[in-house]
């Protein structure tokens, strides 16, 4: 990751300095200020082991470098090898057309949008965007192999 720090930087010549901390897991640094996070916690809800991002965000001047996307890539790195989990989900609000693209190239879909979700910012009202890593049925259950295999019959033909 640090290469790829180091790489993003370039790009701009009075950025050169972005770095990342010794912690392989340390946010990304530039002059010593924290520049990008992304915290997330662990959902059981809906009979399902699901990774919740609670924050992902870069700092202004150091968007558009790719950090969000390696901070994100992280996380589903975090999904794939721990091999449990059935989906990863966020909220976005319903007018960040930025992120709602950039998580949409991630695999990200939109599942439901929630009324009235924040309490301090307008549009109040949120996206629930979600990438799912198991094909599920309409009661939230993992499908049968059966169901998953028609599905893909479906799909091929």
């Amino acid at each position: 990751m640090e290469d790829h720090y180091t790489n993003c930087a370039k790009q701009r010549p009075n950025q050169r300095r972005l770095q990342r901390r010794q912690h392989p897991r340390a946010p990304p640094y530039y002059n010593d200020i924290v520049i990008g996070a992304v915290c997330c916690r662990i959902d059981t809800s809906e009979n399902q082991l699901r990774l919740y991002i609670m924050t992902l965000g870069c700092l202004q001047p150091y968007r558009r470098l790719g950090i969000g996307t390696v901070m994100l890539q992280h996380v589903l790195r975090i999904c794939d090898k721990d091999a449990n989990f059935d989906n990863v989900f966020l909220h976005v609000q319903i007018n960040n057309d930025g992120a709602i693209r950039f998580y949409e190239k991630f695999g990200f879909e939109i599942v439901e949008e929630k009324q009235n979700y924040y309490k301090r910012i307008e549009p109040a009202d949120a996206y629930v965007l979600q990438k799912s890593f198991r094909v599920t049925n309409n009661n939230n259950q993992p499908a049968s192999e059966e169901t998953t295999s028609n599905n893909t019959d479906m799909m091929e033909s």
